[in-house]
């Protein structure tokens, strides 16, 4: 990078080199920025040092003709570079800048006590409150229906609702403020939150037709707990977009503050919850109600974010015009062209086998049944500790993955993650044994929460180096939005199979008149478990290993590159071919053709 900074300044003998290394630093800073252009029109300004910029005002970058967008990128920039370099460039004012939009009370200064760090604090409160919630809404649903099949559905349809929550919130993001939605959203869940908790609370005195209706409302509330869910993550998504803009550095930062937060509150909450239970079962809606109020506390100082439609079309209209006009291309031609490349077999695989190891998504629902079934725990307390185990072995996945993730090739971890997937599914049958054996419950679920914390390890480790190879490889928006999307289907469908399961053993044992039979229900979804992922996952791993795993890329042709015929020569003839490759690279310049990197 800096040879390429140092071609362009001036000859070293004309400043010390203090000076020489600082202009270096500074041209990096814009390079890194995409504003390496305003260079030139900066330095006849006088910019020579990162000082300089303290007294550059916003009618200077204006005259230069740098949009809103960009202006914005470069105070976010400097404010990053501000505690090592001790520069304040208050002449630079951003009227549409997401820091400086709030919505504070009458009297409160700009600035006040705002902070993004209040939106840190709240996701982590809104997600410890979630999180729980997964095992929670279960637990409820089979206590006031007392049936294991109408608490699975709960979490299955819960699941889909949350689904249908993300798509009801994609409009709204662009015309609300995002720190009032999150406001409303929080609220909205408490609100149905102590409303299910009045009906747990006197589920004891229902009977016959009003133990009917109530089961109904309670599963209604359930559902209408779950949509803002879906909302939330959503939320998520955009906020981070919105707030930094296009900056690679700082969207980077973010996430990884904002990961952090949810990784804690993966872990905390249902641990949480499996301690407030073994108090009683109402103790556990408490701790919830307290996490969502604490949530809407910390959201109400976090700074107000919101979408600038005009300034964001003036951006799209403005590249567009650089770009030029080209031809139309259909939503389906544009999806098609990209999704083709899930024909060649290195992006197939990888595609595949991402999908086997994240497909499964019964962390609630697993921990619930096997708590309430088949260790008959009364609270059901073991289920909290088994997600908060799944929760603290991602993140210590997750710290692994980012140091060590390429110290083995990719097909030895995705090995290491289907052998810990067959581990769990089939880990049941160690806490079988020692209930045999005469152990306690608490002795039996502890072999299964051990397996539990490796599972969340592993995936963690094998979805991060699957997500890796498959971005690297296929470098296509659509391949990544379907692979996410099948993903949640496919945990849809999973919660259906094991809430048909659930309620085929239950309607047997009904009509037999005797007790559910759930070692032979957990027998039947280790099966299906079994078949339906770990085995096609296994078939992945061996076609990784001898034909298209690490290492092995030059077993087929290029991904993505088509034989376009070359120039016709003078006479008519054409000499070979050459080779055509897209590249949806997220800093690389549609308009200019990919560097070389030879």
């Amino acid at each position: 990078e800096y040879g390429v900074t140092v071609a362009i300044m001036p000859p070293a003998d004309s400043r010390n080199g203090a000076e020489a290394e600082e202009m270096c630093l500074m041209e990096a800073f814009l390079e890194r920025l995409e504003l390496n252009k305003y260079l030139p029109a900066l330095r006849e300004l006088g910019v020579e040092k990162f000082s300089d910029f303290e007294e550059i005002e916003d009618q200077d970058l204006e005259d230069m003709g740098m949009s809103t967008i960009k202006k914005r990128r470069l105070r976010r920039g400097l404010q990053e570079e501000a505690s090592t370099l001790g520069i304040v460039p208050y002449r630079i004012e951003f009227e549409t800048g997401a820091v400086q939009e709030t919505t504070s009370g009458p009297g409160e200064e700009q600035g006040g006590c705002r902070s993004i760090w209040w939106y840190f604090l709240g996701t982590m409160a809104t997600q410890i409150g979630q999180s729980s919630m997964l095992v929670l809404s279960p637990l409820i649903a089979i206590h006031i229906t007392g049936s294991t099949t109408l608490g699975a559905a709960a979490g299955t349809a819960a699941a889909g609702c949350a689904a249908v929550g993300q798509l009801i919130f994609i409009p709204l993001l662009i015309r609300f403020d995002l720190r009032t939605l999150l406001l409303l959203t929080m609220c909205w869940k408490l609100f149905m939150l102590l409303t299910l908790v009045y009906f747990y609370s006197h589920a004891d005195q229902y009977h016959g037709t009003l133990k009917h209706w109530v089961s109904g409302l309670v599963f209604s509330l359930c559902m209408a707990d779950s949509i803002p869910r879906g909302g939330i993550d959503s939320l998520r998504n955009v906020i981070p977009m919105i707030y930094h803009g296009a900056d690679q550095k700082a969207l980077s930062t973010f996430y990884a503050k904002f990961q952090f937060a949810y990784n804690i509150a993966m872990c905390i909450g249902p641990a949480l919850l499996g301690l407030s239970l073994q108090v009683n079962r109402y103790a556990a809606t408490y701790m919830v109600s307290v996490s969502y109020a604490a949530a809407i506390l910390c959201f109400w100082f976090m700074p107000s974010i919101l979408y600038n439609k005009e300034v964001a079309d003036a951006d799209k209209a403005a590249k567009q015009e650089k770009k030029g006009k080209g031809s139309k291309v259909g939503f389906w031609e544009m999806c098609s062209g990209s999704l083709s490349k899930l024909k060649h077999p290195l992006v197939l695989v990888a595609f595949v086998g991402g999908l086997n190891v994240q497909g499964q998504r019964l962390k609630g629902i697993y921990a619930t049944i096997f708590a309430k079934g088949l260790l008959h725990e009364e609270t059901g307390h073991t289920a909290g500790f088994i997600v908060s185990a799944q929760g603290a072995g991602g993140i210590l996945g997750a710290m692994i993955a980012s140091r060590w993730a390429t110290s083995c090739k990719v097909q030895y971890w995705f090995f290491f993650g289907i052998s810990i997937v067959l581990l769990r599914t089939w880990g049941w049958v160690g806490s079988i044994a020692t209930l045999d054996a005469g152990g306690t419950t608490n002795e039996a679920a502890m072999s299964f929460v051990i397996i539990t914390f490796l599972y969340g390890l592993s995936n963690m480790i094998t979805t991060n180096v699957m997500i890796t190879l498959l971005n690297h490889r296929a470098q296509s928006v659509e391949i990544m939005g379907l692979s996410r999307f099948l993903v949640r289907i496919s945990g849809v469908v999973t919660k259906m199979g094991v809430t048909f399961i659930c309620g085929r053993y239950e309607l047997v044992a009904h009509l037999a008149g005797e007790p559910t039979d759930y070692r032979a229900m957990f027998t039947t979804m280790s099966l299906c478990i079994t078949f339906l992922f770990c085995l096609p996952a296994f078939c992945c791993f061996l076609h990784m290993l001898f034909f298209s795993g690490e290492g092995y890329e030059d077993n087929y042709p290029p991904i993505g590159y088509e034989p376009v015929p070359c120039a016709e020569e003078e006479d008519g003839s054409k000499e070979g071919l050459e080779l055509k490759v897209t590249d949806y690279g997220a800093t690389q310049d549609s308009g200019k053709p990919a560097a070389n990197p030879n």
